[in-house]
């Protein structure tokens, strides 16, 4: 959590946050997934106008070429464009009061470091588990990407920003985390330190040094399957080619009886 520590901001965002008060929503979700493109992420920037606090809002290079370009989203006089900014030092800013985002690792593990609510808005891979996690945990609420810039997206952003139970919930988790007498990066150093100095003893391996290579490779288990599959295979097939016979039986004494008749 060394990483969490804040460098000095950009002198005009610095302005932003404060003097704009401190209900503020940061906003960085990965908005070139959105399903319905450039048209949804002009749906946000209405819905961003509508909220009772101010908004900054990141949108990457591909999105928006330039801070200056934005004259098509029709942004509100709440928001503020911005293509580059160091995310840790906006989530630690005392201003900031939710943060919609994607909730990828590191913007989860920051935002909760910095006891901040979240709107998450996952869009594949491990940002849906954390997205649970989020809301298992009490510190945000989840949306679907097809939501944004709907009525939905708005009042999620509303909920968190006005219910104290999210806020609460998020600085409980910073206290956590912040609780640790060493950063990971000191104790990621204190064990390497360890290793050297006892010289790799055998104490300090895991158990599967101590397994087989087909134990440890599951080789066993996968053989022991994949016999019960073939011996369920081949019973099945013995017994299908037993009731075809009979059924061939039935068939030809039923057509010699008829003949006899």
């Amino acid at each position: 959590m060394s990483s969490m520590s804040s460098c000095r901001r950009p002198q005009t965002r610095e302005y932003f946050l404060s003097r704009w008060g401190p209900l503020l929503n940061w906003v960085s979700s990965g908005c070139h997934h959105l399903p319905q493109g450039h048209e949804q992420v002009v749906q946000m920037a209405v819905s961003f106008a509508t909220l009772p606090c101010k908004v900054l809002w990141r949108l990457t290079s591909s999105e928006l070429p330039d801070e200056s370009a934005s004259a098509p989203l029709r942004l509100g006089s709440n928001t503020k464009v911005v293509t580059l900014v160091p995310q840790n030092d906006i989530l630690a800013h005392p201003n900031l009061r939710a943060f919609v985002s994607h909730v990828g690792l590191n913007s989860m593990y920051e935002a909760i470091y910095h006891g901040k609510p979240i709107v998450a808005m996952p869009f594949f891979a491990d940002q849906l588990p954390n997205a649970d996690k989020v809301v298992a945990k009490g510190c945000g609420v989840q949306i679907t990407p097809a939501e944004a810039g709907s009525s939905s997206f708005s009042n999620a952003i509303h909920e968190v920003l006005t219910d104290l139970q999210y806020t609460k919930a998020a600085q409980a988790l910073s206290r956590k985390l912040r609780a640790r007498k060493n950063s990971p990066v000191e104790e990621a150093a204190d064990l390497i330190e360890h290793v050297l100095e006892t010289e790799g003893d055998p104490y300090l391996k895991t158990l599967d040094d101590e397994l087989s290579f087909l134990v440890r490779n599951s080789v066993d288990t996968c053989a022991a399957m994949t016999a019960f599959v073939v011996l369920v295979v081949a019973l099945s097939w013995q017994c299908l080619t037993r009731l075809h016979h009979f059924a061939l039986l039935l068939q030809y004494h039923a057509g010699k009886k008829k003949k006899n008749l």
